[in-house]
């Protein structure tokens, strides 16, 4: 398989549909301003903004570009970013356990501070929740459109 080309955010979401980006650059910039330089490894080093950054981009490698637009629509792909932007949100601080789980709350509780509206905050959630546990079997089937 080909890797993608087109990273999701920057060139296919801003070329799909210009409000839906604004919107998404918002949840980046509002994740810039509250939560990504608080975020830490279990090691203690920084993992903020380069390692979201990194999944992004990871993301828009595995997508194959012929799918971004017609297989993935503009909100799947909203909804991916915001994902590999928030994934960690539950990640600041010492919390122990599932910080998958924690993100998902934290995404979920504070959507309005992140940009999101309930319905995008529970997508997100769900995505993020699953990131580290391997428990992608109970994420819902139904689709969040």
């Amino acid at each position: 398989m080909e890797k993608g080309k087109r990273h999701i955010r920057r060139d296919v979401l801003k070329s799909l549909d210009e409000v839906l980006w604004h919107r998404l650059e918002t949840v980046w910039q509002k994740a810039r301003d509250g939560i990504l330089e608080a975020q830490k490894s279990p090691l203690g080093h920084q993992q903020g903004l380069s390692h979201v950054i990194a999944v992004e981009e990871n993301l828009s490698a595995l997508i194959r570009d012929e799918w971004k637009g017609t297989k993935l629509t503009a909100l799947d792909l909203f909804l991916l970013s915001a994902s590999a932007c928030l994934h960690d949100a539950g990640k600041a601080g010492d919390l122990p356990g599932d910080h998958g789980h924690v993100s998902m709350w934290e995404v979920r509780k504070r959507a309005p501070d992140f940009g999101l509206d309930t319905g995008e905050a529970e997508a997100v959630g769900w995505l993020v929740s699953a990131h580290n546990d391997k428990r992608w079997m109970l994420c819902p089937m139904v689709p969040f459109r």
